[in-house]
């Protein structure tokens, strides 16, 4: 077991990622990620401030060496709460999806209002598109708005619109 970095003498992480508070002399029930629900996280306390934690990067943090500063941590076998030191390597995004890809975990990713990150569900999804839809009868391509004036009706970037728009993000539901 080792401490917690910047929580010294509170909380100790062990190898399979069980969280030891040292004031209340027991492991930590870890609980589902608010944002990301397929991650486990914990909470941890100091000088009145709570923080949350994803237990694989307090494991990674304390037992693996990351000397090329990598941002991202990989579940080897895709189990997300399986947070043996053993089954979390440091990566960079494009080998962590890439990674993900050649196993097969993107089909088991939950997608769109499933996913835990996005403000929009199927509907509004499918009505940005439906604002956007291209005139067919005209000769050249004439859209009825701009994704300036989309972004702006629903609150998000122009980035975000034109992902939607494309079918980049929201892959799994039909473009037109």
């Amino acid at each position: 077991m080792k401490d917690i970095k910047g929580f010294e003498e509170l909380y100790a992480i062990t190898k399979d990622g069980r969280v030891w508070s040292y004031r209340n002399k027991k492991f930590l029930v870890p609980h589902k990620y608010k944002i990301l629900k397929w991650y486990y996280s914990t909470t941890l306390c100091k000088k009145g401030i709570k923080k949350n934690f994803k237990i694989h990067r307090l494991v990674s943090e304390a037992y693996t060496p990351n000397p090329n500063n990598l941002r991202e941590v990989n579940h080897k076998n895709g189990i997300k709460n399986d947070n043996r030191v053993e089954n979390l390597e440091w990566c960079s995004s494009s080998e962590n999806k890439k990674h993900a890809k050649e196993n097969g975990f993107y089909s088991n990713m939950p997608k769109g209002e499933d996913c835990g990150v996005t403000k929009f569900n199927k509907k509004t999804i499918k009505q940005i598109r439906k604002d956007y839809l291209i005139k067919k009868d005209y000769p050249k391509k004439c859209h009825l708005t701009s994704y300036r004036k989309l972004a702006k009706k629903y609150k998000m970037s122009k980035s975000n619109i034109e992902a939607i728009i494309t079918g980049f993000s929201w892959k799994h539901l039909k473009v037109y």
